[in-house]
């Protein structure tokens, strides 16, 4: 009964810290690569000021994709119609050409883009992605997942 106990109790732990609660979480497909004039945009409405949240990427691309690594410009609209653009330099291989992440032939790589960031403002937030890189299209990338979990924590408790 005891280990029956602890193999439970292993159990709804990994359950609980891998079952996120997302806010916002969704998947652009690209077709026929990603081009420079390609924009990917995620919108959420923030009601809450006082959570933290988990900003996240994941890039999902073909093992034929020519680069190790790949630039992303991140545009963030508040709100009060404010923006800020950030770029992001994603490693998707070592120096050596082996590919991070999971999957075969198509892999894809989890970027925590950032952990327990808040929105001081609430109402529409959009997420505007554009890729940044040497090649004006880049073949290879097949999707992108813009995730905004929720931390179950407040920026007012810590």
């Amino acid at each position: 009964m005891k280990k029956f106990l602890l193999i439970l109790s292993c159990v709804l732990s990994f359950y609980s810290c891998t079952n996120h609660t997302y806010l916002m979480n969704e998947t652009k497909k690209i077709e026929n690569g990603w081009s420079y004039d390609e924009i990917l945009k995620y919108n959420v409405e923030i009601l809450d000021t006082n959570a933290l949240y988990g900003i996240e990427m994941e890039i999902q691309h073909s093992t034929l994709y020519n680069f190790q690594n790949i630039y992303v410009n991140i545009e963030t609209t508040f709100p009060n119609g404010q923006s800020i653009k950030e770029s992001v330099s994603v490693d998707l291989a070592d120096k050596k050409g082996k590919w991070y992440g999971s999957g075969g032939e198509s892999k894809s790589v989890v970027v925590d883009l950032q952990e327990a960031a808040f929105f001081e403002q609430a109402g529409d937030y959009s997420f505007k992605l554009s890729q940044h890189t040497r090649d004006e299209n880049l073949e290879g990338i097949e999707a992108i997942r813009f995730g905004l979990r929720e931390l179950n924590e407040s920026r007012t408790a810590q």
